[in-house]
């Protein structure tokens, strides 16, 4: 009973890390473009 429980329970675990189109990408987008800002201006200075 448990085998089959741990087959079905995978699938939709993978699948919501390689679906990451919410909110956690875009937080991750977002510190992207925060730090390549603070980059640019440290290089700018």
């Amino acid at each position: 009973m448990t085998e089959p429980k741990t087959t079905i329970k995978t699938p939709p675990k993978a699948a919501k890390p390689a679906r990451s189109k919410g909110p956690v990408g875009l937080l991750l987008y977002g510190a992207l473009t925060i730090l390549g800002g603070l980059a640019l201006v440290l290089v700018a200075e």
